[in-house]
């Protein structure tokens, strides 16, 4: 066999080796963090929540509010659960909306199993597509998601019956 080949294919070994070591020992940067995102507001603009904490999920809303309006509305449930249907609820929301299917709704995506998942969405009230929304409005009500084109906060939360607010 041709001598620069073997030691090619050795120095190959060798790499890829050390390569996996490397990735093995470092396994535990790639998980995932269970801290919950949580927006930057611009320092002329101001931050409101409301919450509603149930036995059986955590619901957030986080509004940014400039200008007396709201120009951006992050909604967060968490199932403590196991909650079948809610997770085939969130994975289809999930998905329509990180392929941009609804337009104007923003998410990371669904987080953790059927047991103990949780779903983020963050939208404009002035700017989405909102005859998508409403055809799933059933699915938003089941996840305790109002997204409606409200810019009012005050106004906002008396849609939010049941929730704690600032």
């Amino acid at each position: 066999m041709n001598t620069k080949v073997v030691i090619i294919w050795i120095f190959a070994i060798v790499i890829l080796a050390g390569m996996g070591v490397f990735g093995y020992l470092n396994q535990d940067l790639l998980l995932l963090e269970n801290n919950e995102y949580v927006p930057i507001v611009a320092p002329e603009a101001t931050a409101k929540t409301c919450t509603l904490k149930t036995e059986n999920s955590d619901s957030i809303y986080r509004f940014t509010i400039k200008n007396e309006e709201i120009t951006a509305v992050w909604i967060s449930y968490a199932s403590k659960i196991a909650d079948i249907e809610g997770y085939e609820i969130a994975n289809k929301l999930a998905t329509e909306v990180t392929t941009g299917q609804i337009k104007g709704l923003a998410s990371p995506g669904l987080q953790g199993g059927s047991s103990d998942f949780s779903l983020n969405v963050q939208f404009n009230p002035k700017d989405y597509d909102k005859a998508r929304v409403e055809e799933l409005t059933p699915e938003f009500t089941k996840l305790s998601m109002i997204i409606d084109t409200i810019s009012s906060y005050d106004i906002y939360k008396q849609a939010l019956t049941d929730y704690v607010c600032e």
